[in-house]
């Protein structure tokens, strides 16, 4: 169920966090009523611990929003039982593919990380051990708490060059640091199918 629901929310993070502007959806209120359309096409696969998917706009429908997403689940083992903590994403994304163009988006990871962590001090994540990339609180929900960065070309080439990441973030209960490690195993697949996907997007 706890699965579930991240799930649901990180569908829509990139539009919540990482949108230049907010599209107006009832601008046009006069304009002419359309017929209905078909839905949006959507292309998805997945690979080691990452599924991947892209959503791209209808023929004709150029300044809709349009995702790419990575992502993989974090897990905890306690016991025998496996015990979703959060999740993280890798995303390309815009709330105008005509004005904004997906291609010229950067790649924007997002952490869902676990209630009770301190908001004071910024989460941190770090490749191979290597140096630790700062991320930004963005808001919290009732299944977790998001924080972003948007990458540069150097930084998301880390995700797709590296083994193991570590999420790290100050705890409110008992004080010291919640650490949480990730297998890159996938990723590097799945960025470089996102980026041809955008390069060559589906006929519509």
């Amino acid at each position: 169920m706890i699965c579930k629901l991240i799930k649901s929310v990180l569908l829509i993070t990139p539009f919540i966090i990482g949108s230049t502007s907010q599209a107006a959806s009832d601008s046009n209120k006069d304009s002419k009523e359309t017929p209905p359309q078909s839905s949006p096409i959507t292309i998805s696969s997945s690979i080691g611990e990452w599924s991947y998917r892209c959503t791209f706009p209808l023929k004709g429908a150029s300044e809709d929003p349009q995702s790419c997403i990575v992502q993989q689940t974090l897990i905890a083992q306690k016991g025998q039982k496996s015990v979703p903590l959060g999740m993280v994403v890798l995303a390309r994304a815009t709330d105008n593919a005509k004005k904004s163009p997906l291609s010229k988006r950067p790649w924007r990871l997002t952490v869902m990380a676990p209630l009770q962590l301190s908001l004071k001090t910024q989460p941190e994540i770090s490749i191979d051990n290597k140096k630790s990339l700062s991320l930004e609180w963005q808001s919290c929900v009732a299944t977790g708490c998001l924080a972003s960065l948007d990458l540069n070309k150097a930084e998301a080439q880390q995700f797709q060059n590296g083994k193991t990441g570590q999420f790290k973030a100050g705890k409110i209960v008992g004080g010291g640091t919640l650490t949480i490690a990730f297998s890159l195993n996938g990723a590097e697949t799945a960025m470089q199918n996102i980026d041809s996907w955008i390069k060559h997007p589906p006929l519509r």
